[in-house]
């Protein structure tokens, strides 16, 4: 099978498979993926526990309902990871190329632009078909409780294979026509994202709205099925809606699905095909190429001109008259240095667009929804997942990428204190995501003017949510300054709110009642281990590991007093995403019920408040230790201190004195 593929997509698809097959990270990538199959199957099985108990013993029903959803849980987390290693995976396999200046040297070979794209493709696309292998024996095992079809696990796995190629293709598509990898990485995600979720919610709101009737419905929702493969792959899973439409217009309609997606995903690969030796070009470059357009440009030019100048003025001075004296920070306000395609730039404008548009639609059909309690949640959630988001790239992306492009060896050059390097550093991701920052507080506004949500809770929300970005900002920029790739920084940098929002609240399932005591131990030896580790070796997956243990194990501090309520506030007062949205819900007397609102708050914020002075400081303190030791192999700190080891700057010094 190895040595076909190999035939068919050339020598490239060889040779990226054996460099997979050396790094470590996609072994690490099928233990998070197992454990977090595991961990599916855990709850789906706590579910059903209490039935089981209820019963006193295991029906034929019962067992088919747990196999039911089983399979329905496994499926979901299944396809879900499609849409997030995929990307992952395939947007710098090209990008970070170009990037390093290594693709001229694969058009130097003899290998066609075809065998390079398809190579590049395959490689790791067969890296995520092995991790859906994996759920082959748990469906299979599930299989012989009954109550799953087996003509539906085929439909959802062939789905799967589809939502597989259409991400892969859109990916490669874009890291073609990109400079950055990070540019690729965050466009890929957002037209997935329209593709897949704003389309549908654009054409299904009016239609409910306008005519709710069940012919309507079923009519826009066939049309989805044709162009949405989330549509298609939901369908598998509801053996109801499957009938209706194997009914309605035959069995054949499900192969059908299959040709929009497909279609548009082998134009997307031949696309790439072709504009893999073109230099990537933005569409302004591309519009202004225009007759009307170029006129337009010519006679504005003048006008940029003296709107440039006004932007270098402006850049040095403040909104309150202070000016600005970090290097770093007006470098920032004067170039986007970490967007510097700006297409992460646009994206905010079209998130922007999209909350104006999604509110349009709701004033226009049904304005009364406006004023419901879960309406601000609706927006606001998805506006502060938008901002962490882009916080930790801009953040894990910093000094990683100034180190790649040389821009950190000349600062480390200037007379710039370290304190001056990191709250630079930290400013210019500020300046990068403050467009983005603005729509969730305009929208608070919104939504407490239509009573939505209180004025005190979107207050609240505001803070919590604040607090936390600068703590995700601190925390990314100290990966990045460690780490010596930007993949590796991203993924210590969304390790740190993935834990916290998806990985500690599984204990509540597990435990139950008993979860804080247990987080509290779990915290305690995590933190022995971390601060053990980087005692031993500074690394960046140290570093990440020893913040994260710090946090973890504050925020266990300042919640413990919770812990003789009923309720499981021990994990959930230390949740950051609970902590943000819950003030959003109604009144403040049901945010926390049994403890207020303002003790579980103030608590959290001095968490977080403390956590962050404590984290700059310790970079500060450590910043000349960090960046000796990002250009070679880690060495323990106990040597330095003892002075067996010389540091790298004062080595570099001696040879060049010599």
């Amino acid at each position: 099978m190895y040595g076909l593929l190999s035939s068919l997509l050339g020598p490239m698809f060889a040779k990226e498979m054996l460099e997979i097959a050396r790094r470590k990270r996609y072994f690490v990538n099928r233990v998070l993926y197992g454990l977090a199959l595991l961990f599916t199957v855990f709850i789906v099985w706590n579910n059903f526990r209490a039935r089981f108990q209820f019963q006193g013993r295991l029906s034929i029903h019962a067992m088919a309902d747990l196999a039911g959803g089983l399979f329905i849980a496994v499926s979901g987390v299944q396809y879900g990871a499609v849409f997030v290693f995929v990307p992952l995976f395939l947007c710098g396999v090209i990008a970070s190329e170009r990037e390093e200046r290594t693709l001229e040297m694969l058009f130097t070979t003899r290998l066609t632009d075809r065998e390079i794209v398809l190579g590049k493709l395959g490689s790791r696309v067969a890296v995520v078909l092995l991790l859906l292998l994996l759920t082959l024996p748990v469906i299979s095992l599930i299989m012989l409780f009954g109550g799953v079809d087996p003509q539906a696990v085929w439909r959802a796995f062939s789905s799967t294979l589809l939502a597989t190629f259409c991400s892969g293709a859109c990916s490669i598509y874009f890291s073609t026509v990109t400079k950055s990898a990070i540019g690729a990485l965050v466009r890929t995600y957002w037209w997935l994202a329209v593709w897949l979720v704003a389309l549908p919610m654009a054409v299904m709101i009016p239609a409910t709205a306008v005519n709710p009737t069940v012919r309507v419905v079923r009519i826009c929702a066939g049309i989805l099925v044709m162009i949405d493969p989330v549509f298609g792959f939901g369908m598998t899973l509801d053996g109801g809606s499957y009938k209706q439409m194997a009914s309605a217009l035959g069995s054949w309609f499900f192969p059908v699905t299959f040709v929009a997606p497909a279609g548009w995903s082998c134009f997307l690969l031949w696309r790439a095909v072709r504009r893999l030796r073109l230099a990537p070009s933005p569409w302004a470059l591309r519009l202004g190429e225009l007759p009307l357009i170029r006129t337009l440009r010519r006679d504005l030019h003048e006008t940029a001109q003296l709107r440039i100048l006004g932007r270098e003025r402006r850049a040095s001075r403040l909104w309150f008259g202070l000016r600005v004296h970090n290097p770093l920070w007006l470098r920032a306000r004067l170039v986007r240095v970490y967007d510097r395609e700006g297409y992460i730039g646009r994206i905010q404008w079209l998130a922007w667009g999209t909350a104006c548009f999604f509110l349009l639609l709701m004033l226009v059909f049904d304005p009364r929804n406006l004023r419901r309690g879960g309406a601000g949640i609706a927006f606001l959630a998805p506006s502060w997942l938008t901002l962490a988001a882009l916080t930790a790239i801009f953040a894990g992306s910093s000094f990683v990428g100034d180190r790649r492009r040389g821009f950190l060896d000349l600062v480390l050059m200037t007379p710039l204190t370290p304190r001056e390097v990191i709250d630079g550093t930290l400013l210019a991701v500020w300046q990068h995501v403050k467009r983005i920052y603005w729509l969730p507080l305009l929208l608070g506004l919104f939504f407490s003017l239509t009573r939505s949500s209180t004025p005190l809770g979107v207050i609240c929300s505001i803070i919590t949510a604040t607090l936390f970005g600068i703590l995700l900002a601190v925390h990314g920029t100290a990966c990045s300054l460690m780490a010596k790739t930007l993949p590796g920084a991203l993924v210590l940098t969304f390790a740190f709110p993935l834990l916290l929002n998806l990985g500690i609240p599984f204990l509540i399932p597990i435990f139950g009642h008993g979860s804080g005591p247990v987080l509290w131990l779990l915290s305690a030896l995590f933190l022995i281990a971390s601060w053990l580790s980087i005692r031993r070796r500074v690394t960046a997956a140290t570093v990440g590991c020893y913040f994260i243990a710090v946090h973890v194990a504050l925020a266990c501090l300042v919640s413990c007093w919770t812990l003789s309520n009923r309720e499981e506030y021990p994990i959930l007062v230390i949740h950051p995403a609970y902590m943000t949205i819950q003030p959003l819900d109604g009144d403040s007397h049901r945010w926390f019920p049994g403890l207020g609102w303002l003790d579980p708050l103030g608590c959290y914020w001095i968490c977080l408040t403390v956590n962050i002075i404590w984290v700059r400081r310790w970079l500060i303190r450590h910043f000349e230790r960090l960046v000796e030791r990002t250009d070679r192999p880690s060495l323990p700190v106990s040597a330095i201190r003892a002075g067996t080891v010389r540091p790298h700057a004062e080595m570099a010094g001696a040879s060049s004195d010599t």
